[in-house]
């Protein structure tokens, strides 16, 4: 509530009779406002919770405070400030602050005096929107408490997904309302945890994420199965460490494809990109259009996802300040020779114009291609 929405267009907001008489009795001067029925019709002058543009006059708000205090934003990041060796991650209204104590202490007060009281932890072991974290001798290890997701499993599994988890039957029994409602709850939760520590079951999740809107009770047999897997697991850390490369700093990405895998006959597409060791991002997607052969799947994979590891390398550079190899490992020969040569033969405008980006990234130097066996 500290944004104002000055020169945004004007929005009311009808209070109910409970709250209009919660407000009464911290206004009374405004009794005379008061409707018919009980209710008040009031402007609203601040950023609120609900309102599209909330995000963005908040942002403002914040990022003009700290651009005050000479902060600059970042060029690949706009929410991500810098001040001398002082880095601030925003999101929303939580902030990740990096640095030296002295310089993230004074940041801390500086930011209580304007914005009042914040909640605040300090030192290297800490909890940033529910990702528990620990970071000492150049080594991070990254943790999400899985307790109160799997209290009620009963059961193990040894792997997060069945065989038969991309098998979608017509005649599955559809889940009530009330079900359905509790399978999107837990699977929303289950891409967030996928996303920031449990890169392991991003396949499966990928999965579920589009059965949520008719799930059956078959998905939600996969979706029990994801759970045990973590309940076998659950102690898991993703670690991320340093890994030497001389002085180079070099990021490392993994692409594969899985041709054809699909009941409407499209592939899959999988991404893992790592910085030292440990998974910095991944990806696990369904491709949007049917590939003729496994060499045009795994050419589809490239091009979608190599632009976020492309982007990830950029954000990079500009946090280590220096510059990143950014290596790419395919296990499709076909593949490599086709990107190295720029040839394609008789095939589809689109597989052309995919080959000729890769081609021309390539010989820029935007990265290394390399062959990487399936092992």
């Amino acid at each position: 509530m500290h944004a104002s929405r000055d020169g945004l267009p004007k929005i009311y907001v009808k209070l109910s009779k409970e709250m209009t008489s919660i407000f009464i009795n911290l206004k009374p001067e405004y009794a005379i406002c008061v409707e018919e029925d009980g209710t008040l019709i009031v402007e609203v002058l601040k950023g609120l919770y609900g309102l599209i543009e909330s995000v963005h006059t908040w942002y403002n708000h914040l990022t003009s405070f700290l651009k005050l205090q000479d902060f600059i934003v970042w060029e690949h990041d706009k929410c991500v400030m810098k001040k001398g060796e002082v880095t601030i991650a925003i999101y929303v209204d939580d902030l990740l602050i990096t640095g030296p104590q002295e310089d993230v202490n004074r940041i801390c007060v500086e930011l209580e005096g304007q914005f009042g009281n914040c909640k605040r932890k300090t030192g290297s072991e800490f909890n940033f929107l529910g990702i528990n974290s620990k970071v000492l001798n150049g080594r991070a290890s990254l943790h999400i408490d899985l307790s109160k997701i799997v209290d009620k499993i009963e059961g193990r599994a040894d792997t997060p997904a069945p065989n038969n988890l991309l098998a979608v039957s017509d005649q599955a029994e559809e889940l009530n309302d009330i079900n359905r409602q509790k399978f999107h709850s837990m699977v929303a939760k289950l891409l967030y945890i996928a996303k920031r520590s449990r890169p392991d079951i991003m396949f499966v999740v990928n999965f579920l994420c589009t059965r949520v809107l008719k799930p059956t009770v078959e998905d939600f047999l996969k979706l029990v199965g994801v759970l045990k897997y973590l309940r076998a697991t659950m102690d898991y850390e993703l670690i991320l460490e340093e890994k030497e490369h001389g002085e180079d700093v070099v990021m490392e990405v993994y692409f594969d494809a899985s041709y054809g895998v699909h009941q409407d006959a499209k592939s899959h597409s999988g991404m893992v990109v790592t910085l030292g060791s440990g998974t910095i991002l991944a990806v696990s997607t369904k491709q949007k259009c049917v590939s003729k052969s496994s060499t045009e799947a795994e050419l589809i994979a490239v091009t979608d996802l190599l632009p976020n590891a492309m982007e990830l390398r950029n954000i990079t550079e500009e946090i280590t300040g220096k510059k990143v190899r950014l290596v790419f490992y395919q296990d499709n020969m076909a593949t490599i020779r086709m990107i190295k040569n720029g040839t394609v033969g008789a095939r589809s405008k689109h597989i052309k114009i995919r080959f000729a980006w890769l081609k021309e990234k390539l010989e820029a130097g935007d990265f290394e291609l390399e062959y990487k066996p399936t092992g």
